[in-house]
């Protein structure tokens, strides 16, 4: 297992994405998955209605875009019962900052701005 190194992290602000950060979003989520079509499902996904600005943001280190998470809102549907939650994905931070906690500030951040919202639950939606 890889070692974590989360002293890094003392300079990274995490803060609702805005417009500007499209571009370097998009760049960040295929160069952490090493395809070019996570970025695009972000793009897609803030064209909805279901959007919410608030709940996609970014990690920013020294003005230099680092990471990105989406929270999503989705329903869950089981043994006929639907029940209204988060997704969390896609996450990605670029590969020089991954396993410094960069990941994990941007998961805690998000869970708190989702309980700010009233949201009570989220789920993982993802690959490794």
């Amino acid at each position: 297992m890889k070692e974590r190194n989360d002293t890094m992290n003392e300079g990274v602000i995490i803060r609702a994405e805005e417009e500007k950060d499209y571009a370097k979003i998009t760049e960040i989520n295929d160069l952490a998955f090493g395809q070019k079509n996570e970025g695009l499902l972000v793009e897609r996904l803030r064209q909805t209605e279901n959007y919410i600005p608030a709940l996609s943001l970014v990690a920013e280190l020294n003005d230099e875009i680092i990471g990105h998470i989406l929270f999503y809102p989705v329903t869950v549907q089981s043994a006929g019962s639907r029940y209204p939650t988060l997704s969390l994905g896609p996450m990605a931070v670029i590969p020089e900052y991954q396993r410094k906690g960069v990941g994990s500030r941007l998961v805690f951040e998000g869970f708190e701005a989702a309980k700010a919202l009233g949201h009570e639950s989220v789920i993982v939606i993802g690959h490794p």
